[in-house]
């Protein structure tokens, strides 16, 4: 500070860890809580000393660069409102090319999604559709299109979800790009679980989740693992779909995706409502709170499924509920898990 060097330190300190995120993306889309996170976690003040730059310094292309390679990162660690924030601030910025902002608007999408603001992601995607489309870019018009399909079905807009998927998959087909097609097969399996078509869904989950385990896409595999565990809930097959959920469960610990564990433990909550309704109980309070701390997440509503303290409260005394609940509230992730797997056990031995 001191020789009048400040700026030009942090200018490149603010480049060296654009190119550090640029470098540990495709990490993060393969695998979002994995060594490409970890390394992050270990600089996170570096990365918002960077981000902080990009504002202060009048460049966002830079933190709009930094902040859409990273937002899988902010995902997967259950900081979906902080990169929200960071990439309003900077799509905000007067100075903003149209490429960055693109990148920009699809991550902030993509954690707007995650917290079931699904409004909010479709008009993101929406604008970054319209740009696509205007530079004949058929990838990312088609992949823009998937996420817009999945996001409109979860809003409850099924006809336009399924427009969108057509359109998807008639693109993906004709690029031949197998992870699209995947994502769009499931989404079409959500479509028809919303329309109580369970056995097409389970059908139509299964050929996704095929292609994402022929893939290697763990972390897709687990999202469409869920899509089957509760179409297999909704045929009336309690135990298998608890079978699966902790299946995505325990591959999501191994991804060290708290924010997906958190989502899988909620399924086990919902599965478990009938025949372990305390026990149930307490994991959907564990998981309301961690939601809460994480700034939202997925609902199970748009599912089909009931809610657990719906559930047990006609099973349980209302004091028994409450005090349940409170006690899953206080529950840390890892109790969380635990007595997951505890419900589950159980649930084999009826």
């Amino acid at each position: 500070a001191s020789a009048g060097e400040t700026k030009e330190v942090a200018k490149r300190q603010a480049r060296y860890f654009c190119q550090l995120a640029e470098e540990i993306e495709p990490q993060l889309i393969k695998d979002p809580g994995g060594v490409g996170s970890q390394r992050l976690t270990a600089e996170v003040d570096n990365i918002r000393g960077a981000l902080r730059y990009a504002l202060e310094a009048g460049d966002p292309d830079l933190g709009l660069s930094l902040g859409s390679c990273i937002w899988r990162f902010w995902q997967s660690t259950d900081q979906l409102t902080e990169g929200r924030e960071w990439l309003d601030h900077l799509l905000a910025h007067p100075k903003a090319s149209d490429e960055a902002r693109v990148k920009g608007l699809t991550a902030l999408a993509g954690l707007a999604y995650w917290q079931a603001d699904y409004d909010g992601a479709l008009a993101r995607y929406s604008e970054a559709l319209d740009y696509y489309q205007s530079q004949g870019d058929r990838f990312n018009e088609a992949d823009t299109l998937s996420s817009m399909s999945l996001t409109a079905v979860w809003n409850g807009d099924l006809e336009t979800g399924e427009r969108f998927a057509t359109e998807a998959l008639s693109i993906l087909e004709e690029l031949g790009y197998r992870e699209g097609i995947a994502r769009v097969t499931a989404a079409q399996g959500f479509l028809l679980l919303k329309q109580h078509d369970y056995a097409a869904s389970r059908t139509s989950y299964a050929k996704a989740f095929a292609i994402a385990r022929e893939l290697g896409d763990q972390h897709l595999a687990i999202t469409i693992l869920a899509g089957v565990a509760v179409s297999t809930f909704q045929l009336g097959d309690r135990n298998e779909a608890l079978e699966l959920a902790l299946e995505a469960v325990a591959e999501a610990v191994q991804l060290r995706n708290a924010h997906l564990v958190v989502w899988m433990l909620d399924l086990v909550a919902a599965f478990a409502a009938r025949t372990a309704p305390e026990g149930a109980t307490r994991l959907a309070g564990a998981v309301d709170c961690l939601r809460d701390e994480a700034g939202g997440g997925m609902l199970l509503e748009p599912l089909g499924l009931k809610d657990v303290r719906s559930i047990a409260a006609q099973l349980l005394s209302a004091e028994s509920l409450e005090r349940a609940w409170a006690e899953g509230r206080a529950m840390g992730l890892e109790q969380a898990t635990d007595l997951a797997r505890e419900l589950g056990g159980a649930a084999s031995m009826l």
